[in-house]
């Protein structure tokens, strides 16, 4: 058994009140999901007791944007992988000859496709006057598709080996269960060294993991000048597979079958444990001021400070299978080029279908092996301060991401929100996110909030690099709670 740091999943957005809100969490109240965010939200409201339920609350983000062609058809978005992706003129053909007059350096042009699901499924809370309980059911995945070539022109090269062509094609999936039993409570003494306007709530998310998949996939091959006074071509192919579906059991006949199919969310593949925890420190101001039930003080003017601490924990996936194999192979011609194949990529699907008799070919000639794997979860870290002046909120927290091998490296995000209530029921909310060396991304949403419903929706926009193209990357297909 490996143990291993693995990105398995980023930290989502469930709740459309903190992805409308640019990310920040404190504007989420007291919901069964905020426990997920940070625990200690689970006490930030000012009625005395109360029942929360979430019948549904979610969202999926797609790093290269959505188009109408998706909306029309929902069922696609919950495949990991080709049906989802349309890209249009992402690369285009070349001929032999074009080959050798493009030179693209050693960097090869790559198409990276990143899709997150997370769903509240069912949320549970109860708030009593010093603590409070949640109960949730989260589904949660993540998908990355990364297709990758690099042309190379031997007029730049004095040695004899020279790469003529290379391509590679890396798929990632996990999806999962997330139960979640979240706790949170007032820390009465320290809350009173600064008087009776401060609170200070503590709170703490354990939870199970029930992964449904994992697959993790890469195909490499390089076409290479060996000799140029024999024009010979050097090929070398690299194929790694492995995965826990159960589409992934026969990889010798069918190597990429388990790329091509949802999740079975019936199927469980292993087990797993984490937790969220979460501090925040609320203090009351103004002159309004009134008395609860309980004769604390309540205020439409507070400042909130808060640090939380996700998705700390791991996964292990059980009966593994995995295929690995490297093979090369010579062939004398009088024009090498000639017999590099013509380069064509429409899309992600086409692309594979391109390769696809090459893997198949080159996994027959390898065995399977099965065991299991542990992976740790990546980890994010929020510190966060929000300004309520009556009917308006503003904040800005500052997120962590630690463990994200799949991104390359780690990472930090600027979360910048607001939100105003226009009439009674009915608030907008806006915001932004700055990640060093991505375009801004922009959030939007509304809420209608009353005594007894809250209903909520939101998204995320960013302006694409790919063709400049300002796309939404996120739909949050709404929350539905019920209070009593």
């Amino acid at each position: 058994m490996a143990i291993t740091p693995r990105s398995s999943w980023a930290q989502s957005y469930s709740n459309p009140t903190h992805s409308g809100s640019g990310g920040v969490a404190m504007f989420m109240g007291a919901k069964p999901e905020a426990a997920f965010y940070n625990p200690s939200l689970l006490m930030l409201t000012d009625s005395n007791e109360s029942v929360v339920i979430t019948l549904s609350s979610g969202s999926v983000s797609k790093s290269s944007g959505f188009t109408s062609q998706l909306i029309m058809d929902p069922k696609s978005l919950l495949n990991p992988f080709f049906r989802y992706s349309d890209e249009k003129n992402y690369l285009f053909e070349k001929g032999p000859n074009q080959l050798l007059n493009s030179w693209f350096g050693s960097s090869n042009l790559a198409f990276l496709n990143t899709q997150h699901l997370d769903f509240i499924t069912f949320g549970l809370m109860y708030k009593g006057s010093d603590v409070s309980f949640s109960l949730n059911h989260r589904l949660r995945g993540t998908s990355i598709s990364q297709v990758a070539r690099g042309w190379y022109d031997t007029a730049f090269s004095a040695t004899n080996e020279t790469y003529l062509l290379s391509r590679d094609l890396h798929q990632y999936a996990t999806f999962s269960h997330e139960i979640g039993v979240g706790f949170a409570w007032e820390q009465g003494l320290l809350s009173g060294l600064t008087g009776n306007r401060s609170k200070l709530y503590i709170g703490v998310n354990p939870k199970f993991i029930l992964p449904v998949e994992y697959m993790d996939s890469d195909y490499t091959s390089e076409s290479i000048l060996a000799n140029l006074g024999e024009s010979t071509i050097e090929r070398r192919h690299s194929l790694h597979l492995s995965g826990s579906v159960n589409s992934c059991t026969n990889l010798t006949s069918n190597p990429f079958v388990c790329t091509t199919t949802s999740p079975n969310w019936t199927s469980i593949t292993g087990f797993g444990a984490g937790f969220d925890a979460g501090v925040t420190w609320r203090f009351s101001f103004g002159s309004s001021i009134r008395l609860r039930n309980d004769l604390r003080p309540v205020s439409n003017y507070q400042i909130s400070v808060s640090l939380a601490v996700n998705d700390i924990g791991f996964i292990t996936h059980k009966d593994v299978k995995s295929l690995s194999i490297e093979s090369e192979e010579y062939t004398s011609e009088k024009s090498s080029l000639q017999e590099i194949d013509r380069e064509y990529l429409f899309t992600p699907k086409s692309y594979f279908d391109f390769i696809g008799s090459d893997i198949q070919m080159l996994s027959k000639s390898g065995s399977i092996e099965s065991g299991s794997i542990t992976f740790l979860t990546p980890t994010t870290v929020t510190a966060g301060i929000g300004l309520e002046l009556d009917r308006l909120k503003i904040g800005v927290e500052v997120q962590q991401h630690t463990g994200n091998t799949n991104s390359n490296s780690d990472y930090s995000s600027i979360h910048f929100g607001n939100g105003i209530q226009i009439i009674r029921y009915l608030s907008i909310r806006s915001g932004l996110v700055l990640k060093q060396g991505e375009p801004v991304v922009y959030t939007a949403g509304f809420g209608i909030d009353t005594s007894f419903l809250s209903v909520s929706a939101s998204t995320m926009a960013k302006r694409l690099s790919t063709n400049n193209a300002f796309r939404p990357i996120m739909m949050n297909v709404g929350t539905l709670s019920l209070k009593f």
